[in-house]
Parts: C-alpha cells; structure tokens; sequence
C-alpha cells in the first residue's frame, strides 16, 4: 500500500535542470537512507497519479520497493521535465525540423516529444498564432512550459487577459 502523497503538484526548480542524476537523486533521498521510494519520488521529481505508480515500478529493476541511484537515473528517463531540459529549445527546434523549413509541422513535434500521445492537444496549445505549424518562438515557450509547468498557468492567465 502507498502512503498518501498528497495533492500538491511537483515543479522542478531552475536549479534541478541543472542537476545531474547524482545531485536529483541526493535531493529525492528525503529520508536520507540511500534509496528513493515512490513517496519521495512524487514529492520531490514527479507527481503523476496516473502514471507515476507505474514508470516508477518499471524502473524499480530489483522490486525492492525503492530505487538505488542506477534505477533512479533510468526513472528520470521517463519524466518530461527531466529529458526536455538536457538540451537548449533551439536545439531541440533544429534537430526536429527534419524538412529545415523553419516550421514544425505535428509530425516534427511528435518526433521532438518521443511520442505521438496527446499530440493534437499538445500542438494546439503550442500553436498561439494558430498558423497550422510552430516557430523557433512557439517551440521554445512550450518546452520551457514543459519544463516548467508553472510558467504555463501564468502564460494562460496572460493570455486570458
């Protein structure tokens, strides 16, 4: 049985992006015990309740019920925040516009995200001016609202206005 985790969403800081998988895991490790535990993981790197449970028993090879610093890295590997944030936007931008038109078409952002789940949903919020592709402009706000999931709440409440 989890123990409660409560309902507060997780943001990573400026300074986490930066982080290695070493110095992540120092800072999930509340307990100090040299393992982190689903708990911990969900307060610290990623609280999903609808996928958490399950990356995180994935990555925990040993079934010890915890990650050691090996799994805990493989973790990291299926948090968007985490994988969005080991390159620039701009990079991310160049690499994905594989018909170097200057535009990502959904296709492209499908590549640049891993995964064609939710992709019209993804696409239209990153779509502002609604001109059916994404400029350097348009990718790089919406892989720092990946990142930091804060900012998208503000640019919504920008918007809004």
């Amino acid at each position: 049985v989890t123990p409660a985790i409560g309902e507060d969403p997780v943001y990573p800081t400026p300074e986490m992006v930066k982080m290695t998988p070493k110095e992540l895991f120092q800072v999930a490790d509340l307990n100090r015990n040299g393992h982190v535990c689903y708990v911990e993981a969900s307060k610290t790197i990623k609280h999903s309740l609808k996928h958490g449970p399950v990356s995180f028993s994935k990555t925990d090879r040993d079934r010890s019920g915890a990650l050691n610093l090996k799994e805990f890295s493989a973790f990291l590997g299926k948090v968007k925040w985490w994988n969005m944030s080991r390159k620039t936007p701009e990079q991310w931008f160049q690499e994905s516009d594989q018909d170097n038109n200057g535009g990502l078409s959904k296709k492209e952002l499908a590549h640049l995200l891993g995964s064609e789940a939710h992709i019209d949903t993804f696409f239209n919020r990153a779509d502002k001016n609604s001109s059916g592709d994404l400029d350097q402009k348009e990718v790089s706000a919406f892989i720092n609202e990946l990142i930091f999931p804060s900012l998208r709440a503000k640019n919504q409440k920008k918007d809004n206005k």
